[in-house]
């Protein structure tokens, strides 16, 4: 059985597995074993097409983000029969080339599309001569599933105009068809496999209606995988650019990538986290960034990385700074980019911990206000000397310690000069930060 975690459907059925792991930048997806499984009905020939003229396209992508380690797979659902045109084999490259090239659309049974049971062939490694299509049709060749390599990402990208009809032949069964693929990207998920789903909204497709059914359908199984959701325009000429944006995150749903993803910060201290931004869109400079989550007092701010460390992407350095008066916890820090053309955000989020110690005042000699004896104007000078996380706030008051009714005006440094005394008189100071307080003991002035 293989493994499961991310299902894209791509309209009218090209599914694409590529065993998923590593974070979301080329070269970094690490071994990467990907299986395309492609709805080739009579409504997708400009899918088909498209797949065609870009196979080197999206075979160089695979390429980057495997750093070169890579197995490819071909699945075609024509009619309401699975083909298996390549089974997985290591940096088959020109065996793919070879295999996209065979394809062509074929006749349909109805609207639905059996590229419900092209996945099914992926993930269980089904035999050819099986029934599919809900009865209707048959699966050509044998799809080695254990040829999936542990440790490698696998993710298998589904492309399609049509509904599922795994269980009645020609037609879609609402509550069944629909499960029946909603567990395919449990299962999946389950065996770390990312199902990314792509609609191609084709004439056809708009003709027939189910476009929202689609769309919630392929969602979800996206979703349910961990995977990505396309949709391209309707003839399919962005295809390439939306598998390369499957493949440049690993199959993963995020395109907004954060590093290092937890920062540990004091009272007034700052840092930095990488931001990078591996779907820009065609604009990356009308982005706008933004974060929130932390309190008022803390800033955020964000500055172009120019170029950035992956060509094609947007980088940004989010510089944190943590206000005076933010109180000691751990934060979400969420971060968003915004695309003002069509309102898209994306985002993603960074761990903030605020390590704010309250104050304290050692006993040892020298930390504590000292008694002493006064000048000849009858003062005296004092100080406190806290330890604990700045930025720390001082109030001198005349009185025992606690006593906060004769606080002395202007007396908010670590060291004040007291009011003239003519009787032996007590003074402290209340030191506090963001994380709490603490009075000091006693000390008393004494006239000489």
């Amino acid at each position: 059985m293989v493994n499961r975690h991310r299902f894209t459907f791509l309209a009218a059925g090209v599914f694409l597995l590529a065993l998923i792991g590593g974070p979301a930048v080329y070269a970094q997806c690490g071994p990467m074993d990907v299986v395309f499984v492609i709805d080739n009905t009579g409504s997708m020939t400009d899918v088909i097409g498209e797949v065609q003229n870009q196979v080197n396209v999206i075979a160089d992508s695979v390429t980057q983000s495997s750093n070169g380690d890579y197995q490819f797979g071909l699945v075609t659902a024509p009619r309401n029969d699975v083909v298996v045109l390549l089974d997985l084999a290591k940096t088959n490259r020109d065996a793919f080339g070879a295999a996209v090239a065979k394809m062509t659309t074929d006749s349909s049974c109805g609207e639905p599309a059996a590229w419900d049971d092209g996945i099914d062939t992926v993930l269980h490694g089904l035999a050819a001569g099986r029934k599919t299509g809900g009865g209707n049709g048959v699966q050509v060749g044998t799809f080695t599933t254990s040829a999936l390599r542990p440790g490698a990402t696998k993710i298998i990208i589904v492309i399609s105009d049509a509904r599922p009809n795994h269980t009645v032949g020609c037609d879609f069964t609402p509550g069944t068809d629909d499960q029946f693929v909603l567990s395919l990207a449990s299962e999946a998920a389950s065996n770390d496999i990312r199902l990314a789903t792509v609609f191609v909204p084709t004439p056809s497709a708009q003709d027939f209606g189910f476009i929202p059914t689609i769309q919630g359908l392929m969602q979800g199984m996206a979703d349910g995988s961990g995977g990505i959701f396309l949709q391209t325009q309707p003839d399919a000429s962005d295809l390439a650019t939306v598998i390369e944006d499957i493949i440049v995150n690993c199959g993963a749903a995020g395109g907004l990538v954060v590093n290092p993803t937890n920062v540990q910060l004091g009272n007034r201290e700052s840092g930095t986290v990488t931001v990078t931004n591996y779907r820009p869109g065609r604009n990356p400079s009308a982005l706008v960034y933004s974060a929130d989550g932390l309190p008022a007092d803390s800033t955020v701010t964000f500055t172009p990385v120019n170029p950035p460390d992956v060509a094609g992407t947007d980088q940004q350095t989010m510089k944190i700074s943590i206000g005076p008066d933010t109180m000691a916890g751990s934060y979400i820090l969420n971060v968003h980019a915004t695309n003002p053309a069509n309102g898209r955000v994306q985002s993603n989020y960074v761990f903030v911990g605020v390590d704010c110690r309250p104050p304290m005042i050692l006993s040892a000699p020298g930390n504590q206000p000292a008694s002493t004896t006064a000048d000849s104007n009858g003062k005296a000078s004092l100080k406190v000397v806290p330890f604990g996380s700045a930025d720390f706030k001082y109030q001198w008051y005349q009185g025992p310690s606690g006593s906060t009714y004769f606080p002395i005006a202007g007396a908010t440094s670590p060291t004040v000069t007291t009011p003239a005394v003519t009787v032996p008189t007590d003074f402290w100071v209340r030191v506090t930060n963001a994380c709490g307080s603490i009075d000091s003991a006693t000390a008393t002035v004494s006239p000489k």
